[in-house]
């Protein structure tokens, strides 16, 4: 506002400046003054001036003319001849230019209380985090299955090598995230999944409902083994991040376990299966962890069933 504009009034905590931190030393009250007294010459210029918990504010010229602004909630006012920028620009007050104007400061939150609302927002999205996993063209619902969406899945569906693929197997599906994943990657394929954990399969089929692909996805509630009997075969591509432990070392939390651990699909099923269904030209993508490469391969190759295009990422 103009310089003529000076007669700083308000309703909130003074007559000396305080923060949030120390306003209880300062007491509740109608004050009134010339704004050009609430600059403080610190030895290095900066923020100053601010009044919290005010109600209301005004300034003023001569006659009485000028704006009042009042606060839904309490707020912090300042009013000053100098600007923010022109506070940080200048390292010494006698740096500071001729005043140009007057400078009213409202704000409705304080920085402790932005941090509160800040650590309030991040445990609010935390509990979002455990319900649903948003990606940029679809949601992954994730409530109540053991196991959340994890990095090595994004990795393996970001890394898969993509081609004309058609006909896509996905063991051990999920959520979905995968199917999801491959769905969107190639628009002309249509892909099997296959879940075991019923939990799992009923938050899979309703991210695959709620996808703009429904139509070229299929879940199948049912077990690797079981599906490789009654399956055709031919995949062009197929997918896992399958069990992978073979330690003896359990959560206790059956639906996790079933995920994580080769009891219910080895290493030797999963390799025999994969070979079936497998397209002569087809890839087999899988993520493993470190440990357990040389194990997989040796599974492979003793039993002849390794395909020649497979393609094992470990970590």
């Amino acid at each position: 506002m103009p310089t003529v504009f000076y007669n700083f009034k308000y309703y909130g905590r003074g007559r000396q400046e305080n923060t949030e931190a120390d306003k209880e030393a300062a007491f509740m009250g109608v004050y009134e003054g010339d704004m050009r007294s609430e600059f403080v010459p610190y030895a290095q210029p900066q923020t100053m001036g601010q009044h919290q918990d005010t109600q209301w504010a005004s300034i003023t010229n001569m006659r009485g003319t000028g704006a009042e602004f009042v606060a839904m909630q309490p707020m912090s006012v300042s009013a000053l001849p100098y600007g923010e920028a022109q506070l940080k620009a200048a390292a010494h007050p006698y740096q500071l230019p001729e005043p140009d104007g007057t400078y009213i400061r409202l704000d409705a939150i304080t920085a402790e209380k932005a941090y509160k609302l800040l650590v309030w927002l991040f445990n609010s999205s935390c509990e979002q985090i455990k319900m649903y996993f948003r990606f940029k063209q679809f949601d992954i619902k994730q409530a109540a299955t053991a196991m959340k969406v994890g990095t090595d899945a994004v990795l393996l569906g970001a890394w898969v090598p993509i081609a004309r693929y058609h006909k896509i197997l996905d063991i051990g599906a999920g959520t979905g995230l995968l199917s999801l994943m491959l769905t969107q990657r190639c628009p002309t394929a249509m892909i099997d999944a296959v879940e075991i954990d019923g939990v799992a399969y009923a938050e899979c089929v309703e991210n695959f409902t709620n996808s703009n692909w429904a139509v070229r996805l299929r879940a199948h509630c049912i077990s690797f083994q079981d599906f490789v009997l009654r399956a055709a075969g031919d995949y062009d591509l197929i997918i896992s991040n399958p069990p992978f432990y073979r330690a003896a070392y359990k959560s206790g939390n059956e639906q996790r376990d079933r995920a994580r651990f080769t009891d219910g699909l080895s290493f030797a099923e999963l390799v025999e299966g994969v070979a079936k269904l497998l397209a002569e030209t087809g890839y087999f993508a899988v993520i493993l962890p470190y440990s357990e490469e040389a194990y997989f391969y040796g599974i492979g190759t003793a039993t002849g069933a390794l395909p020649a295009t497979l393609a094992a990422h470990a970590w």
